[in-house]
């Protein structure tokens, strides 16, 4: 199965940590590009794919930021040369901009974590459903009444 390509909130949030492990927030580490490729997966941007073990997995998150590396000026070494133009669009956008990445990061959240967040809450109760629960509950009252008496 093909991978679909990186969409521009998955290259927002890995670029995000890349900038992170440069400045020493993070580690760069196999349990980091774990947690990053959980996350990308949290967003579920390509529903179904999450199944899939090579979908936004841990070596990929980990390309990608050698990708970024490629693109980024202030990198000594060569890093990953097979970057995309999406990739290159991203860093600039960010590259010296951290409050409009943290900004994007917190609107992606709100669009993709959030949204779950509300599609899960439990709805007000309608009239008809509480008539249709009470009478159950009477039946069910109802029906133990001979068990007591006896």
């Amino acid at each position: 199965m093909k991978l679909p390509k990186w969409t521009e909130e998955e290259l927002i949030f890995t670029l995000d940590l890349y900038f992170k492990i440069k400045g020493g927030e993070e580690k760069h580490s196999y349990s980091t590009f774990r947690e990053m490729s959980e996350k990308l997966r949290s967003l579920n941007i390509h529903p179904g794919l999450n199944e899939y073990p090579t979908f936004r997995n841990a070596n990929g998150v980990s390309r990608k930021l050698g990708n970024f590396s490629a693109i980024d000026p202030d990198y000594n070494g060569k890093g990953l040369y097979a970057c995309s133009i999406l990739d290159k669009e991203i860093f600039m956008k960010f590259y010296k901009n951290p409050s409009e990445l943290k900004k994007a990061i917190s609107d992606i959240e709100k669009k993709y974590l959030d949204n779950r967040k509300e599609k899960r809450k439990q709805l007000p109760w309608t009239e008809e459903e509480l008539i249709l629960t009470l009478a159950l509950y009477k039946v069910q009252c109802m029906a133990q009444i001979p068990k007591l008496l006896h």
